[in-house]
Parts: C-alpha cells; sequence; structure tokens
C-alpha cells in the first residue's frame, strides 16, 4: 500500500494536504488557512427616504408632465376644428379648393 492509502485507513490521523519535498516535508512552511464559516444572516435593505425637496420636485414633474399632455390633446383638437373651418369657408367661396374628405379627382369635372 502507498504512504497516502496508509493514511486514510488510519483512524485519528489527518491526511496530508498539500504537496510534499522529496524529504518528506510540507512544501508550505505555514499551514494553510481554513476558509471562513458562513453564517447564515438575513439582510434587510432599507432604502433611504427622500427628503422633502425630492417629494416636492417629484409632485412637480407629476403635474407639469400631465399638463404637457392635456395641452398637446387640447392643440391637436384645436387645429382639427380650425382646420374643418378653413375648409368649410374655403368651399362657401367656392375656389375649388379639395377637402379632405373627398380627395379631387383629375378630369372628373369635365365631361
Amino acid at each position: 500500500m502507498t504512504d497516502m492509502h496508509q493514511q486514510q485507513h488510519r483512524p485519528g490521523v489527518p491526511p496530508q494536504r498539500g504537496p510534499r519535498d522529496p524529504y518528506g516535508h510540507p512544501s508550505h512552511p505555514f499551514p494553510q488557512a481554513a476558509p471562513p464559516a458562513q453564517t447564515r444572516t438575513r439582510t434587510v435593505i432599507i432604502p433611504p427616504r427622500d427628503g422633502t425637496a425630492m417629494t416636492a420636485l417629484r409632485i412637480t414633474a407629476y403635474v407639469l408632465t400631465s399638463l404637457a399632455s392635456l395641452l398637446f390633446i387640447a392643440v391637436v383638437i384645436y387645429g382639427y376644428v380650425q382646420l374643418g373651418r378653413a375648409q368649410s369657408a374655403l368651399e362657401q367661396l367656392g375656389t375649388g379648393f379639395p377637402s379632405v374628405e373627398a380627395p379631387a379627382v383629375p378630369g372628373a369635372g369635365t365631361g
């Protein structure tokens, strides 16, 4: 049996872990430190509280964003109404401008 095999079967003798030099001494003169024991801890992360200034800025940004969205919708509706008024005014003048609903067909009026 080999030396390593004999050490495994002898009770009470820990097996040699590191490589050995030709004279039988461990190649590392100092013993290796054992890894630290892992303990099971519960980590609770508490987010930092925002200050009053941050809360005010958040509310202001929310209100301004909402107002900008409402303003955009109002401008689109206003533009659509004004376009309709302009088309109806041009049709009443009889200038022959085509409307958006019924585009002009070339050669349809001649006959």
